[in-house]
């Protein structure tokens, strides 16, 4: 019984192909089961498939309420997406989703999409504070890229060309725009972008988020 679908990172209902998100319900799976590498299986445990708009989802984890999937890029904009989760015991009845082309979210620390931002410095270590250095920041939701990933199951590519985000993406710190040295999806991780931004000097809170086409994502710090 599928109940609710949300963005995993800011949890909210604003989904696009190849955004990770998160099916709550009942009865989804038997046991509980995680996926081990990349590329993501599309069958895990008694879960046969997740399939958006009729095309199969990648999985990182599967339990009887809860299931981790990463939105097929391959899956067609609209307001009536179908979403069915398919098990050893049958399908569950179609729960309609809107699929948009930008879904701009910032994963945080609670994992529930507010508080404090996940962020690291160049050498890949975590931060809680800003100077004048560039940082690291992950999200979901950024839409297509160029060239398009080779598959939704496996993350970014590692050397060039890299999976650049096709739109303009914007990181305000403290109201200010931050310079974004790059926005594309993050090598090897599927349906996690990357953005490396330099904090501005001046900034008036210590309020973070993205905006991508006039679409606003989630408010972090």
């Amino acid at each position: 019984i599928v109940q609710g679908i949300l963005n995993a990172a800011s949890y909210t209902h604003a989904l696009a192909p190849g955004t990770w998100a998160t099916i709550f319900g009942q009865q989804l799976a038997v046991s509980t089961a995680s996926a081990q590498n990349v590329p993501l299986p599309l069958t895990l445990a008694e879960v046969k498939s997740v399939t958006v708009g009729n095309v199969q989802a990648p999985l990182s984890y599967v339990s009887p309420g809860q299931i981790n999937f990463v939105v097929p890029f391959e899956a067609a904009l609209g307001a009536s997406v179908p979403v069915v989760v398919t098990t050893s015991e049958g399908a569950s009845v179609p729960v309609n989703i809107t699929l948009v082309r930008n879904a701009p979210a910032l994963f945080t620390q609670n994992a529930q999409g507010t508080g404090m931002a996940i962020a690291f410095n160049s050498s890949f270590q975590p931060v809680t504070s800003v100077g004048s250095d560039a940082i690291i920041l992950y999200a979901v939701g950024l839409g297509p890229t160029n060239p398009p990933p080779a598959s939704s199951a496996q993350g970014g590519a590692s050397t060039e060309p890299l999976n650049r985000v096709a739109d303009q993406v914007q990181v305000f710190i403290g109201e200010v725009p931050c310079q974004v040295q790059f926005a594309g999806l993050a090598p090897g991780f599927p349906g996690i972008y990357q953005l490396n931004v330099i904090p501005p000097q001046a900034p008036l809170s210590n309020r973070l988020y993205i905006a991508e086409n006039g679409v606003t994502g989630n408010v972090t710090t």
